[in-house]
């Protein structure tokens, strides 16, 4: 296949997305499977698209300098986002993504807007110095809104939470975050995981996150190790890493009530052998993925069971000693891996989703024994979610109060673990956007 296979693929995944409403990686699933993509035309199609992706509300503000975007037919007009993408952002030059444009229109059978999408592209490339984008001095909150392709009200919070220089660099972070993984002890030794990272051409550095956790470089497909097919390794984000080591410090019963895919579940139950980890979650085939996992791991103090977090865990009543609840999200701080986010959330979606986490977390709360710990996490950054979440339970839950997280001594950045709240950035602590909080319940 040529290049031009992973050109046509970049657009069809930015079709997918638009009529199945999908995420990223669902549509990069289903037409990388389909098409059968290897190589050179995999990577492209993978590149272009999420360049698309990630700059989607810049390129349509730049298009809409020049034509009436919308009334493009939705083809046309994803072949336009990628042209404008590569022309704007990428590293082809003008002329080859104009006559690329072009050639994806025949291709789609559009040949006769071929014209139409090489004048504007055309037009694009002559003026994109001209852009009049939204001041940075002046308008701060439009620029990154614009620019940077993030929802307005996102843009304030990070401003509100960070200060301005932060919230600059956070808004502007692209670079990828770090292919992490932890060992699983039960059943390797770092000596010998570093060993076969070295033989097979893998550079492997140990993270801040916690002593079993690896940032590796030059490992292209980790699943189909050796190494992690014998469950001596598992792929988990730093972050992720962080919130399960708060729950495995109790032992003894632990809840994750919503559990899936199970890294979390997993890397507790690795950490603490004797205790029984319940690992729920609302969807059959999710509750699968858990079970699988826990498997592959050799962990039989994994229980996976089928449950919806916003009923009542009735043979749990005031026995756990904690309960970890990493709550359905807008998921603003995963970005960086799953660009589409910053674009298809709104306002009033934190607000919905807030309700719900709420709702988890009143319901949790009731299995945490006296002296149990209740740890409420998501990944995203805004207060809607996290803060008032926690202010509101506490409100109304006087059995309950803030306690300190147990931290790692090197992590990046200034935090105050006593405080029991945390917040992780990309930019600061090379992980997604997360927020851990702990609580106790008064003996």
């Amino acid at each position: 296949m040529s290049v031009r296979a992973g050109e046509r693929a970049a657009v069809e995944i930015l079709e997918y997305m638009d009529t199945e409403q999908a995420y990223m990686g669902q549509a990069l699933s289903e037409v990388l499977h389909r098409k059968n993509l290897t190589g050179a035309d995999r990577g492209t199609a993978v590149a272009f698209s999420k360049l698309t992706v990630e700059n989607r509300q810049a390129v349509d503000f730049a298009l809409m300098q020049l034509t009436k975007l919308n009334k493009a037919g939705r083809t046309v007009k994803n072949i336009l986002r990628l042209g404008a993408a590569r022309i704007l952002f990428g590293n082809n030059t003008e002329a080859q993504a104009v006559h690329a444009s072009v050639e994806l229109c025949k291709a789609f059978g559009k040949g006769a807007q071929g014209k139409f999408v090489n004048a504007v592209l055309r037009n694009l490339a002559r003026q994109k110095d001209q852009i009049p984008w939204p001041e940075e001095q002046n308008d701060p909150m439009g620029f990154y809104s614009v620019r940077y392709s993030w929802p307005k009200f996102a843009v304030e919070q990070a401003f509100s939470l960070l200060g301005a220089e932060q919230a600059c660099a956070f808004l502007k972070y692209r670079a990828p975050q770090p292919t992490t993984v932890r060992i699983n002890p039960s059943k390797t030794t770092r000596e010998e995981i570093e060993a076969i990272f070295k033989a097979g051409g893998i550079t492997a550095k140990n993270m801040w996150a916690d002593p079993r956790a690896y940032a590796l470089e030059g490992a292209e497909n980790i699943p189909a190790m050796e190494a992690y097919r014998q469950g001596k390794i598992s792929l988990q984000g730093l972050a992720s890493m962080v919130a399960a080591n708060q729950a495995a410090l109790n032992g003894g019963i632990i809840l994750d009530v919503c559990a899936a895919p199970g890294g979390k579940s997993c890397n507790i139950a690795e950490q603490c052998p004797e205790a029984k980890v319940y690992a729920f979650d609302l969807h059959p085939h999710r509750v699968a993925l858990i079970s699988a996992q826990a498997e592959r791991l050799g962990l039989p103090n994994v229980i996976a069971a089928q449950h919806d977090a916003t009923q009542p865990f009735e043979e749990f009543e005031g026995i756990a000693d904690c309960v970890l609840v990493d709550a359905p999200c807008t998921g603003l701080g995963t970005a960086c891996h799953r660009p589409d986010v910053k674009w298809n959330k709104k306002q009033e979606d934190a607000a919905a989703l807030a309700k719900l986490q709420r709702q988890i977390l009143q319901n949790a709360s009731r299995s945490v024994k006296p002296g149990g710990k209740l740890i409420y996490c998501t990944c995203t950054f805004t207060q809607t979610e996290n803060e008032d979440v926690v202010g509101w339970f506490l409100a109304n839950n006087a059995a309950f109060h803030l306690t300190p997280l147990t931290l790692p001594k090197n992590m990046p950045g200034h935090s105050d673990e006593k405080s029991g709240m945390l917040r992780l950035w990309p930019q600061i602590h090379q992980t997604d956007g997360f927020f851990i909080c702990a609580m106790e319940k008064i003996s």
